[in-house]
């Protein structure tokens, strides 16, 4: 099949089915299973956050918009990121029971995320980002982040029709700017806090990395070994076109029409 409205994917599939795994302990599986979900939610959400850069517009407070939109999903990257480290600690501490190869794999992958994580000096600010403007609406946070805030910073309220495209600009000076005009020395502009974003986006790509070979490391000593004689294999799938977007020009919408009068 090919023509203008399809795209060929290429992958290498391990074919397998959950009763292929019958002879892997209940503890193995379930620390497979917690990985093989981490980083396939991790690589969707990396994706969007690729896509949702947005060239400026004239009017200001679209470029706002967009900032607010991409600003969430990079912060929601950051909280699964470490929801995941959560999860892998948890194991080690003895949190979670479970049998000694499981906690000694977790060992392995907790001291990789040291070495090469939480040595960073991008650790603290994605720690930061992730305890007061990702997992939690934090009103400690917000009263410690006015501090922290322009005056010329934008407080507007813009309400629309279609629910879901409103927008509200004052939270997001105030927990996501105002959280990181507190790490370390405020950003006197629009650079310097871009540059803090660059950074935490620097590190999720990093952890992101972490996670999938975290899963590779769980996959390797539990699953590999009971399955001799598997092979991957090439498949292709014919997907129209307009699913997969080139990443140098894709974007996610920033605002939707309906023709419903429905509110999203």
């Amino acid at each position: 099949m090919s023509g203008e409205n399809y795209s060929a994917l290429h992958f290498k599939e391990l074919p397998l089915n959950v009763g292929e795994l019958s002879h892997v302990s209940r503890d193995s599986l379930a620390l497979f299973a917690v990985s093989s979900f981490a980083v396939t939610e991790l690589n969707v959400i990396a994706r969007m956050v690729l896509s949702t850069s947005q060239t400026s517009e004239k009017d200001e407070p679209i470029n706002v918009a967009a900032f607010i939109q991409q600003s969430c999903i990079l912060r929601i990257w950051t909280l699964k990121l470490f929801e995941f480290h959560e999860c892998i600690k948890k194991l080690v501490n003895g949190k979670d029971s479970a049998e000694s190869e499981v906690r000694r794999v977790a060992e392995y992958c907790l001291r990789k995320f040291k070495e090469e994580l939480q040595l960073d000096e991008s650790y603290s600010l994605a720690r930061d980002v992730r305890n007061e403007a990702a997992g939690h609406y934090s009103f400690g946070a917000a009263k410690k982040n006015l501090d922290h805030v322009k005056n010329e910073g934008v407080a507007s309220m813009f309400v629309h029709k279609q629910a879901g495209n409103s927008f509200y600009p004052f939270g997001e000076e105030v927990m996501f700017a105002g959280r990181l005009n507190r790490h370390g020395a405020s950003p006197s502009n629009a650079a310097s806090r871009d540059k803090l974003i660059d950074e935490l986006f620097s590190w999720n790509l990093k952890a992101n990395s972490w996670v999938r070979n975290s899963h590779l490391h769980v996959f390797s000593k539990f699953v590999a070994p009971e399955l001799p004689g598997k092979f991957l294999k090439k498949c292709v799938f014919w997907v129209t076109s307009e699913k997969v977007g080139d990443v140098s020009d894709f974007r996610v919408p920033l605002f939707v029409c309906r023709d419903f009068g429905e509110e999203l």
